[in-house]
């Protein structure tokens, strides 16, 4: 979903910082291969992320769980 608002504002920004400092249009080039390598990261930061407070979870006696509110 942050591709489809990256790609009109990497645009944006290149065009308006090429027009500041340098007085035309800055080319944009996107990469495939970045954005998939960036994705794999995140997926890997976010399960382990959510696979820790869940792991934690497991150690919990269920009277104790289920008591907390």
């Amino acid at each position: 979903l942050a591709v489809l608002f990256a790609f009109p504002l990497t645009n944006l920004v290149a065009n308006v910082s090429g027009q500041i400092f340098i007085e035309t249009p800055l080319a944009v080039v996107y990469s495939w291969q970045g954005m998939g390598i960036w994705l794999g990261i995140v997926v890997v930061i976010t399960a382990v992320a959510a696979s820790i407070p869940a792991l934690q979870a497991t150690d919990l006696p269920v009277n104790q769980v289920l008591a907390y509110e």
